[in-house]
């Protein structure tokens, strides 16, 4: 006894169910674009208005007329060394600043991409984004807010949520031992 079968259905039932099921697929293929446009995946769902990247956040840098002045990375070090100092909070940004780009000493990552930008990032703030800074103050003055709006982390915790996106009281990050971390 055959119930179901392709010669009891008519042809254009089978034809309106394949365009309706492509229909349905390319809405979900739209949702799926949409969603990843408006959001990130964290451990929480978070929309992009409210991420942790301000107002000061550039995709690409606009190529400038005039060619960016080759600056090597020790030439501005005691004036960027000031600027930590008489930051708020000195100690935390300068371990940071320490471990994410040797005080701007690091011949490759962030810092030198954002530097051929003519651009600042020696803070490893927001990678994934390959965010760049208008300049160096710029940068410690997001970390000193990033700092304050997690007020309610200690030290250490803070630290190593910025490293690895968990607040632990222990982590690699607390280190020096760079082969740890991950």
């Amino acid at each position: 006894m055959k119930i179901f079968s392709i010669d009891n259905k008519p042809k254009y039932l089978l034809l309106a169910s394949f365009i309706i099921g492509m229909i349905m697929m390319a809405g979900v293929y739209e949702f799926g674009i949409w969603f990843s446009n408006n959001y990130r995946l964290q451990p929480v769902i978070v929309p992009r208005d409210i991420s942790p990247v301000n107002e000061e956040y550039q995709w690409e840098s606009i190529p400038s007329t005039t060619p960016a002045p080759k600056v090597s990375p020790r030439t501005n070090l005691k004036g960027k060394t000031a600027i930590v100092t008489s930051s708020k909070y000195p100690d935390f940004i300068d371990h940071i600043w320490l471990r994410e780009s040797g005080r701007g000493t690091a011949t490759a990552g962030l810092n030198v991409s954002c530097a051929k930008k003519g651009l600042s990032n020696e803070m490893g703030f927001y990678p994934s984004g390959k965010h760049c800074f208008a300049d160096f103050e710029t940068s410690v003055k997001r970390l000193e807010r990033w700092y304050e709006d997690n007020s309610a982390l200690t030290d250490n915790q803070k630290l190593c949520r910025y490293n690895s996106g968990t607040a632990s009281n222990s982590c690699a990050y607390l280190t020096l031992s760079f082969k740890d971390m991950n």
